[in-house]
């Protein structure tokens, strides 16, 4: 008993020894790099990273039954304890805010040894349930001329809440005003300066950030705000609220980065810390996918031939990886028997390639609510679905969205599961997960009441019950990240330059994803239909971007000898494919248009690898200092264009000639 006593008085004494510093109402809560004044009579604070004021008057808000903020508060109190978590090793700045016939405010602020970020969540507190979707832990509204980002182009960071109807990333100008999904960066594009603001928590909430901004370089206001629900996220009723004695927002990183792109990677990093990426402990798939030409038109028989064709073709002249190949069929493969299905895991066993399949968990095509539920007798579509206002939600691309809570959902889940590990699937594409993610009147679980909170809930659920597949996610939330290796990083892409375009603006301003996800999938690339230089730039885009994937039609029955000719050419350049087994998704180099970039890197230690795009219809020339690519301008480099072979040197700048609708890759030897 004395030995406990002694214990707890060291703690005391410990957390007594770390009280903030005071100069009047104002306490200074500092640690690290980071100093945060904050106003003890009205909430606010001043974020202050190394002695330069990032952002000021920063307060927090609830919406109750009314809005209260910190300003709505007498009593404050303020301690200090240490903290030592998988972020790192700290201390946390606990502020309790308390005021008789209103709940209580807690904000915790939780600063870290040499870290160029902080958290911060908010909870409001009383002793009768509570019920609120609309926290904001991090919430300005008056303007500050901030000289943190340098003059000039200073832009925001757009992130779009999921990958459906062909949505793009933004970065738009600071002016106005614009709503990024759960994270985004201000930063300026030219010295890339950045402040990155994000949820690090996606278990409950969709989350929002407003940033406005009244002349140039100022920022007016930035509000990060949870219970975002709309166009945006295919809502059509508000965000669920959260009820209880106490309600918490999700913790929200807050730093200031030299450079924008390393703040997005850290905050990628911070997001696996509460979500471990899906361990996956073989090589990025290499492979084929049936949907990009086949569709519907898929048979047993041509799967067989396309099997064939990558073995006798392709992954004997390095289309591969760690001698693996993927042969996936996508949606129309329920038309085969289970005998078809064995024959062509079998046949592609054989051909020492492993079988991927389709499964669309939360959403019924059938659209016959009196149909019996596959796998879950009993039960029929409209025990399932997920209704808005009383009406079946249908408004996602055809699909009815079912409740990912439903034991029915569940079942038949696991019959699907069951089907495809007794088959021998190696490979699982899931598609059209935002309609489990929606907003809705109720869910079959009582204790969900949030569109996201019920997603976890069916991820989870399909995770578990799929394990030991390789899971790629097609259209989707961004977040949650931890049920799948991979995620589609935008909407579907074929073969044209458009399209490559438009894969790469996702990898712009998304390639940050693969600190969350084992890779990011830039889906099939296709090769017939396009010139040359298009098929270059499109398997380059699948290269630098993540799992490499081709979606033509090599069959007998159907394709065509001109699409096996291309393939042969392009897909076995043996210097393109090592880079697409070396790299993970190449950075962008400027990243200040709302289209993809031109030029991207990786860097692996002994290469930089630098692929530099033309999207348009005519010859693009120019210029990079060496600088700007991460290279010493007083050095000469050798350099190789791996497409064709072409050696050369450069010092000082990078000058670049391509052809119209072509890319260029280049390698450079660091040692």
């Amino acid at each position: 008993m004395k030995y406990i006593e002694a214990i707890c008085c060291l703690i005391i004494a410990f957390v007594s020894s770390f009280s903030p510093a005071t100069a009047g109402d104002i306490a200074e809560l500092q640690h690290g790099k980071w100093l945060l004044k904050y106003d003890k009579t009205s909430g606010d604070a001043d974020y202050i990273y190394q002695g330069t004021t990032i952002l000021e008057h920063v307060n927090s808000v609830a919406y109750l039954d009314k809005k209260i903020s910190g300003k709505n508060y007498q009593e404050c109190a303020i301690e200090k304890t240490p903290v030592k978590d998988a972020y790192g090793t700290g201390v946390c700045f606990t502020i309790t805010r308390r005021e008789t016939g209103i709940p209580s405010l807690i904000q915790h602020f939780y600063l870290y040894d040499n870290k160029d970020y902080f958290l911060v969540d908010i909870e409001v507190s009383d002793s009768a349930e509570l019920a609120s979707n609309y926290l904001c832990p991090v919430s300005t509204i008056r303007g500050y001329d901030s000289p943190v980002l340098g003059n000039g182009d200073d832009r925001v960071l757009i992130v779009p809440f999921d990958n459906d109807k062909w949505v793009r990333y933004r970065s738009a100008s600071l002016r106005g005003g614009v709503n990024s999904n759960e994270v985004t960066a201000v930063y300026n594009a030219g010295t890339r300066h950045g402040i990155v603001i994000g949820s690090v928590e996606h278990d409950v909430w969709k989350s929002g950030i407003r940033v406005e901004s009244d002349k140039p370089d100022n920022i007016s206001r930035i509000e990060f705000y949870t219970g975002a629900a709309g166009e945006a996220t295919r809502d059509v009723l508000p965000h669920g609220k959260v009820k209880g004695l106490r309600i918490r927002s999700p913790k929200v990183l807050f730093g200031y980065f030299q450079d924008w792109r390393d703040g997005m990677e850290e905050f990628g990093r911070a997001c696996a810390v509460s979500a471990p990426p899906l361990a996956w402990n073989l090589g990025k798939p290499f492979g084929w996918n049936s949907w990009g030409k086949m569709e519907f038109g898929i048979t047993c028989q041509k799967v067989l031939e396309v099997s064939d064709f990558f073995k006798n073709n392709l992954q004997n002249n390095g289309f591969e990886n760690d001698s693996i190949v993927y042969i996936g069929m996508d949606s129309g493969w329920s038309l085969m028997t289970d005998e078809q299905l064995a024959e062509i895991v079998q046949h592609c066993k054989a051909n020492h390639q492993k079988v991927g399949i389709y499964f669309t968990p939360f959403s019924d095509w059938g659209k016959n609510p009196e149909r019996e539920i596959e796998g879950a007798p009993g039960y029929r579509c409209k025990d399932a679905y997920l209704y808005a206002n009383g009406h079946i939600q249908n408004s996602i691309a055809g699909g009815w969205a079912m409740d990912p809570t439903h034991p029915a959902i569940q079942q038949r889940i696991k019959y699907f599961a069951d089907k495809f590990k007794k088959a021998g699937f190696e490979y699982l594409k899931l598609d059209f997960l935002t309609h489990g993610a929606l907003e809705a009147d109720s869910y079959f679980d009582k204790n969900v009441t949030t569109g996201m909170q019920a997603y976890n809930a069916g991820m989870k659920y399909v995770m578990e019950q799929m394990k030991g597949m390789y899971i790629t996610e097609a259209i989707s939330p961004l977040f949650p990240t931890q049920y799948a290796h991979s995620r589609r990083i935008a909407c579907d892409a074929w073969a044209s330059m458009e399209d490559t375009e438009y894969v790469l603006n996702a990898l712009t301003y998304g390639w940050w994803l693969n600190k969350i996800y084992t890779y990011n999938d830039p889906d099939y690339f296709m090769l017939e239909s396009a010139s040359d230089g298009e098929n270059r730039a499109r398997i380059t885009s699948t290269a630098i971007t993540g799992i490499v994937m081709c979606g033509d039609d090599f069959s007998q029955v159907s394709g065509l000898k001109e699409t096996a000719d291309k393939a042969k050419k392009w897909m076995t350049n043996k210097e393109i494919m090592q880079m697409a087994r070396e790299c993970k998704s190449f950075r962008p180099v400027n990243g200040n248009t709302d289209i993809a970039d031109f030029v991207f890197t990786y860097n692996t230690g002994k290469d930089l690898y630098i692929a530099a795009f033309n999207y348009f219809g005519y010859d693009l020339s120019y210029d990079l200092p060496l600088s700007r690519l991460g290279l010493d301008e007083n050095t000469v480099y050798n350099c190789r264009e791996l497409w064709f072979g072409k050696q050369l040197q450069v010092k000082d700048k990078f000058h670049f000639e391509i052809p119209p609708k072509d890319v260029q890759v280049y390698r450079i030897p660091l040692k």
